[in-house]
């Protein structure tokens, strides 16, 4: 997934703000570095957040279009719970997630799924036990 980070053309920062922000432009560097993707959106002032807010509901809703569900929608979100507290219910049964569907495949062997899955290099978190919740 890239890391989005927004900043202002301006760059006349001085003080403790400046501090911050190079520690963050530092953080982001090293995260380049590694190879993570980083999107920078850089806007001419603050003025322009608007326009960023509007950016990210198309991006929603493109995104739940191609997943199928409306991401606007309560029932959806609900949903989105209940299918939550069924995977909760089957790992702490199984102690595995159930095999991953892919929601569509191509002709080349590429399959689009639900949900990200994290890349083969990447550090696997310890297993920790779930409790489903009411």
């Amino acid at each position: 997934m890239p890391r989005f980070t927004a900043t202002t053309a301006s760059s006349s920062i001085s003080g403790p703000k400046a501090k911050t922000t190079a520690a963050h432009d530092d953080r982001l560097a090293a995260l380049e570095t590694a190879g993570h993707p980083v999107v920078r959106i850089v806007m001419k002032s603050i003025d322009h957040i608007g326009q960023e807010f509007f950016r990210f509901e198309m991006a929603t809703a493109v995104a739940g279009a191609v997943l199928g569900i409306n991401p606007f929608n309560q029932p959806d979100v609900e949903d989105a719970k209940i299918k939550t507290r069924e995977l909760t219910a089957a790992f702490e049964k199984t102690g595995a997630l159930p095999a991953e569907k892919p929601v569509m495949s191509t002709a080349r062997g590429r399959s689009l799924h639900r949900r990200a899955r994290m890349p083969p290099n990447c550090a696997r978190p310890a297993p920790t036990a779930l409790s489903a919740r009411g």
